[in-house]
């Protein structure tokens, strides 16, 4: 894919809340001062890159514990195939979310000319820069993302913290990050039902490994009495 090249945009002063960042976004900033386009594109691009990665390797252990299931069922151990149909609905789950993570990164790509050469914020960006900012404390493995929520707001100051927060404090509705991966990130440790288990082990079962996007969703308490 190829990046816009962006000018310069001159930097605001750190504060100490970011001074924990600097040293990595010292990395991918480079010399000759502080370029916020330039700082922009090469953490989207090192991001991008790490989601793909992250796809693949998730995408390889769903492949692996497929394979298991019918092994199991076969083999008549039963809660061995349930365990690994959940272990694959979490891990659909999370390819879901990285799926619509880099989908934030290529909106932002696409605008980097907009975002270097204007102060607002169109709602398709606000969106992108706000789910990009939601995920980073909820995936803290993603540096790329602690970095570029930090540019972020360098670029959009209190009008793009506030549309952040209001997602965290109004539980999302009506607020600029994508609902889908708030909902996603929000219950990826929830248990996974049981009629949700039970179907992909059918599915698998049937060959419908096609049958993806299951989503997580909280315990339903007629779930314990199943």
């Amino acid at each position: 894919m190829m990046l816009t090249s962006v000018a310069k945009v001159p930097a605001r002063s750190s504060s100490s809340s970011r001074g924990k960042f600097e040293a990595m976004i010292g990395f991918f900033r480079g010399g000759g001062g502080w370029r916020n386009g330039s700082t922009c594109e090469r953490a989207v691009t090192e991001l991008q890159n790490r989601l793909r990665n992250l796809k693949k390797e998730r995408e390889k252990r769903v492949q692996d514990r497929t394979g298991r299931i019918a092994r199991f069922v076969d083999a008549g151990d039963v809660g061995a195939a349930f365990v690994a149909a959940e272990q694959i609905v979490r891990e659909e789950n999370a390819i879901r979310i990285l799926e619509l993570l880099y989908h934030s990164c290529e909106i932002v790509v696409a605008n980097l000319t907009y975002i270097r050469g204007h102060s607002d914020c169109p709602r398709e960006i606000n969106k992108a820069v706000s789910t990009l900012a939601f995920a980073a404390p909820r995936c803290p493995d993603l540096l790329e993302l602690w970095i570029l929520r930090q540019l972020f707001f360098e670029r959009y100051g209190e009008f793009y913290d506030v549309a952040a927060a209001d997602a965290e404090l109004e539980g999302f509705r009506g607020s600029c990050v994508d609902s889908e991966v708030a909902r996603r990130l929000e219950s990826r440790h929830a248990r996974v039902p049981y009629p949700t288990t039970l179907a992909k082990v059918c599915a698998i079962l049937h060959k419908d490994v096609g049958a993806r996007d299951e989503e997580l969703v909280p315990l339903d308490p007629e779930d314990l009495q199943q």
